[in-house]
Order: C-alpha cells, then sequence, then structure tokens
C-alpha cells in the first residue's frame, strides 16, 4: 500500500536505480574475472565505492588484529555470489554491535560478472536490510545477498524464480505506506497493495478488495483538486468487498490482518524515514510496492 504504485514485474527486472534510493548505480561498471585474486578482488571494490555516497564503514580486507577477512562463494542454480565468509561479517558486526556497514559482493550469472557494494545491517531474529548499490543490482541479486546471510542453502535459494518469490512474500509481510490525500478534508490517505485498497477516513482505517484501477483513479482526482471522498461514496463504500486492514504502530505500515505482519529490519538501509525514524511515503520509496496483475 503506497503512493503511486508500480507493477512487480516492472520492479524485477529495473536495473537502472529508478526507484530512488533503494537500487541506484554507483558510478561506471567496474570490470571484474569472475575468478579475481585477492587483491583485484578488494581493489575493484574500492574503486566502485569511490562513487557511492553512503556513510556506513567499509569491512577491511584485514582487521586490526591483521587477520584476513576471508572470502566464500555460495554456488546455486545460474548464480555465484562471492564475499566475505560470514565468520568475517560476524567478527566484525560483534566489534561494531548494531552497526550498518558495507561489504564487498561479486555474482555471477550467465549474463556475466559482476562488482557491487552491499550496504547491511542485522535485526533480531537473525534477519537482514540489504541495500545493494552498483551495475546489476536489483531485487534478486539483492536477496540472493540476504539469503546467503541468513544462512539458507544456496543450492536451494539461488535461483531466480524462488528469489523472486522470497523478495514478495518478505515485502508482503511487512506491508506498505499509504499516500495523504491533500483535496480531501475527511479521506486523508490512501493505499493499495496485492488487491486490497486501504483508506483512511478522518483517521480511521478501512480495507476493500479491489482493483488497482480505482488507486489510480483516486490519485488522479486528487491531483486534479476533484472530489476523492464522492468517488469514494460512489465506487468504493457501497462497491466493493470489505476486508480487514492494519496499521503497526511500531514501524507505521499498514498490512492485511489475516496475512499477519513483521516489521522491516531496522533502520532500513536504503530507504527515507522520517525524524523518528519511520519508513518515509513519498512518490520515490517505491520499495514498498509489491502487486498482482489484479
Amino acid at each position: 500500500m503506497n503512493g503511486d504504485p508500480v507493477s512487480y514485474k516492472d520492479q524485477t527486472r529495473d536495473k537502472q536505480g529508478k526507484w530512488g534510493a533503494l537500487l541506484r548505480p554507483a558510478g561506471p561498471p567496474v570490470e571484474i574475472t569472475p575468478n579475481p585474486s585477492p587483491g583485484d578482488f578488494w581493489g575493484a571494490w574500492t574503486q566502485m565505492v569511490d562513487y557511492d555516497t553512503d556513510t556506513a564503514p567499509m569491512i577491511p580486507a584485514r582487521d586490526e588484529e591483521g587477520r584476513h577477512t576471508y572470502r566464500r562463494t555460495f554456488t546455486g542454480t545460474g548464480m555465484d555470489i562471492t564475499m566475505p565468509s560470514m565468520a568475517a561479517i560476524t567478527r566484525w558486526r560483534r566489534a561494531h554491535p548494531g552497526a550498518e556497514f558495507q561489504i564487498p559482493v561479486q555474482i555471477t550469472t550467465p549474463q556475466g560478472t559482476s562488482m557491487l557494494s552491499a550496504t547491511i545491517v542485522r535485526a533480531r531474529g537473525g534477519r537482514w536490510a540489504v541495500h545493494l548499490v552498483g551495475d546489476g543490482a536489483n531485487v534478486v541479486s539483492e536477496e540472493a545477498v540476504r539469503a546467503c546471510l541468513e544462512g539458507r542453502r544456496a543450492v536451494d535459494e539461488l535461483e531466480t524464480g524462488r528469489l523472486l518469490r522470497e523478495h514478495r512474500r518478505r515485502l508482503l509481510l511487512e506491508g506498505a505506506g499509504m499516500r495523504p490525500v491533500a483535496s480531501s478534508s475527511w479521506v486523508r490517505r490512501i493505499g493499495w497493495q496485492d488487491g486490497v485498497l486501504a483508506v483512511d477516513l478522518n483517521g480511521r482505517l478501512y480495507g476493500y478488495r479491489a482493483p488497482r484501477q480505482h488507486y489510480d483513479n483516486m490519485v488522479a482526482i486528487d491531483e486534479a483538486g476533484g472530489s476523492v471522498g464522492a468517488y469514494y461514496n460512489r465506487h468504493i463504500k457501497r462497491q466493493a468487498t470489505p476486508t480487514w486492514v492494519k496499521q503497526c504502530p511500531k514501524c507505521g505500515l499498514v498490512f492485511l490482518e489475516k496475512r499477519g505482519h513483521q516489521c522491516p529490519v531496522a533502520p532500513a538501509v536504503g530507504r527515507p524515514v522520517d525524524e523518528d525514524g519511520r519508513p518515509l511515503i513519498t512518490g520515490t520509496n517505491l520499495h514498498y510496492a509489491v502487486h498482482g496483475d489484479t
């Protein structure tokens, strides 16, 4: 349930950083061979992150005690991922508890080899937030890195279809934000996700089973200064099937009650937040928009 929804298919094929802060190129592509030496591996990453604007600290090739940060390659179906070993990541995380930090990630697919930078942070329960930067960053590669960090079997998990299903499942559990309505005094916010329209009427939240077209029509009416309330009364209130939606008091996201909810890892890396640290719902923050083809 987010402002300006886009189709799930469009999200999965976008590789040009068009979704605001989540997926953006870090600069010119960095050339790297499928099996680089340690020096080439770390050198390519250093070259790439020179273009990045993130401030999270970078895991070093050697720690403060001079120990190497060893790499590990996770081999899946049509995808290999090389990144620091979980032992090295755990050692760095324990030395810097609660902090976001960057790691190098090399992904090899039949289409070629890419070097990316991942800003990561771990939450309770072993869940990780991952924000990928670089040529080839997309929801598939992001979910693949998350699978490796969370200890899922690479041979089973590193397959595009499974990664996309897991990405969609996780985002639906997290829920999404809503778009404020400027032209109405009583219809305050609207949102749509996966066939469910959420409407905030004077602070009370209502959910309806409705196609995306209703959401698009309400947005267009609001932008034109028309009556969103009249549209709601005519097409939603007496026509659409009600369903229960709720707003999480912790993260502020709205979700379908029968599906349940799981707050995103906070702070949510790569997502803009407000003064209270909650996800900021704007027209460019499209990470939450996960939609069926209704």
